[in-house]
């Protein structure tokens, strides 16, 4: 009976380490982003999500460069930037 007992809960650790991770997805520009800015990012958004990684890239960087300090846009062209393969590890 203790190896029933045993086997039950490793297949309940195993089961739950072996969870799908949840899908890697760029932010969206909070409350206070400049228009250009945001504009940028949901374009870099929509870009992303058809697979259109290259433009989504120079959407991200427009973003970045109208408003630096804006941590979402840097977040988001990093992500990009390691989808196409090009982050080293």
């Amino acid at each position: 009976m203790r190896w029933k007992v045993e086997l039950f809960f490793a297949g309940v650790l195993l089961a739950g380490c072996a969870a799908a991770p949840e899908p890697v997805r760029p932010l969206a520009a909070p409350p206070g982003t400049a228009p250009n800015a945001r504009a940028a990012i949901s374009q870099g958004n929509l870009h992303f999500a058809t697979g259109q990684l290259a433009e989504a890239q120079q959407e991200f960087e427009a973003a970045v460069a109208a408003q630096p300090e804006l941590a979402e846009a840097h977040y988001n062209l990093a992500l990009t930037l390691d989808m196409q393969g090009m982050v080293e590890r």
